[in-house]
């Protein structure tokens, strides 16, 4: 096997030629640097547990709409496709840890809903962010 494949940086070229991919990347990297704070953040002071569900939901729409928006520039093209397909891949994904790790996501209206405004968080950002690509 080549030694330049091996490395980071050949990774992340690789990952960047599908640009769907590489903002669900940046979405996870997000998700989880946010859910960490929050978990410090809960630790060492008093929050109550309805803050912090508020505040996951934040870390969740932030994140996809930093990735979203990479996606969508890294397109170049449909930012609004891109960034709601990454935003539903992030939701899939999310939806998936929640069935296998505390079987707590339910497909129910309030979960639907969810999923619905975060697609269009992501379409919204994949707009932004294919108008302010450098292509």
């Amino acid at each position: 096997m080549n030694q330049a494949s091996r490395e980071p940086a050949a990774i992340m070229n690789t990952i960047r030629r599908w640009p769907l991919l590489y903002g669900l990347a940046w979405s996870l990297f997000y998700a989880v640097i946010g859910t960490i704070f929050i978990g410090i953040w809960a630790h060492y002071s008093n929050l109550y547990p309805s803050t912090v569900i508020v505040s996951i939901y934040v870390v969740h729409g932030i994140a996809i709409f930093i990735g979203s928006l990479t996606a969508s520039r890294h397109s170049g093209v449909r930012g609004w496709f891109y960034g709601g397909i990454t935003a539903l891949m992030y939701c899939a994904v999310m939806v998936v840890i929640g069935f296998v790790v505390y079987n707590t996501f339910m497909l129910d209206a309030p979960g639907l809903l969810r999923i619905c405004i975060l697609t269009l968080v992501g379409a919204f950002s994949g707009m932004i962010g294919v108008n302010t690509s450098h292509n």
